[in-house]
């Protein structure tokens, strides 16, 4: 990617999870963006350093993702660092996060306003990858949209749910993680 598509690819990510409308599958990563708007950015030289990133794509959404920063100055190896070893080991930190967990049904639960689960997503003791994986499997984002706004915000709401079609997974070693944990 040359620094450029870099710029067009933040655009649409940052598009994408901060917008209910944008869709980044739906259009394709585009968006309407000229190449004098990208050369008259003060922050143009991030894009450069981005462009020779192994994936600049998956850069920035680890970015945004895991520190929840959208300013491309604030991006760091790090953070792409963790989150693309969580990525590539999925099932082996699902695995780990889940057996954390006293009971998937009881983490999973809006109670009072709050949920177990989210919390711990909150505190960084489960990830976000882990949480969207059990959604996945149980479909439970739209109870939590019963908590309040204060504890679950729709910018929290509109990352959850936009960062679902990012995460691939086996379902199939998924589903033996999860029936090992029911029965213990």
């Amino acid at each position: 990617m040359n620094p450029y598509e870099v710029y067009v690819c933040y655009l649409a990510l940052c598009s994408h999870f901060k917008t209910e409308k944008y869709d980044y599958f739906q259009y394709n990563g585009k968006v309407k963006s000229s190449v004098n708007s990208f050369e008259t950015r003060k922050d143009k030289y991030q894009f450069y350093k981005i462009s020779k990133q192994r994936d600049p794509m998956k850069y920035i959404l680890a970015n945004i993702i895991d520190a929840r920063k959208f300013w491309v100055g604030d991006f760091t190896n790090d953070v792409y660092e963790r989150w693309d070893s969580r990525r590539v080991g999925i099932e082996y930190y699902f695995m780990n996060e889940v057996n954390s967990l006293d009971s998937i049904s009881g983490s999973i639960k809006v109670l009072d306003g709050r949920s177990k689960l989210y919390n711990m997503l909150r505190q960084k003791k489960v990830s976000i990858e882990t949480v969207v994986i059990l959604n996945k499997m149980f479909n439970f984002f739209p109870h939590w949209k019963q908590m309040d706004e204060v504890i679950y915000p729709k910018s929290e709401q509109l990352i959850l749910e936009k960062y679902t079609p990012f995460v691939s997974f086996n379902r199939d070693k998924i589903k033996k993680i999860l029936e090992t944990k029911l029965i213990t």
